[in-house]
């Protein structure tokens, strides 16, 4: 099966081009302000796709930053791992306290 591609400046031109064609046979008509309406939801649609398609260095930051605290968090919320890190075997410790937990019978006030 063949790709289905939209692409939006495409549909903004059909659009355009209808609405047209309803100005010609129903002059004046509600059918015409709604066509006017979906080509202004085209044009909209247009902008926040190319928006989209854009890369954004801040919100890729902003991920690997969240993604940061994140695992800050669970680092220092993992019990085990303080006793472990003395000992040596911090990553294996806090690798098996991961792999038992369960978020659903976790009580943080015990």
């Amino acid at each position: 099966m063949a790709e289905l591609q939209l692409e939006s400046w495409r549909i903004v031109e059909t659009v355009q081009q209808l609405l047209l064609r309803i100005d010609d046979r129903f002059p004046g008509s509600g059918l015409y302000r709604i066509g006017v309406r979906l080509l202004e939801v085209a044009r909209e649609t247009e902008s926040i796709v190319e928006w989209i398609g854009k890369t954004h260095p801040w919100l890729r930051g902003l991920s690997i930053i969240g993604i940061g605290c994140i695992v800050v968090v669970a680092l220092a919320e993992t019990p085990a791992l303080p006793n472990a890190r003395r000992r040596g075997r911090a990553l294996r410790t806090w690798i098996a306290v991961v792999g038992t937990f369960k978020p659903w019978t976790w009580n943080p006030s015990a």
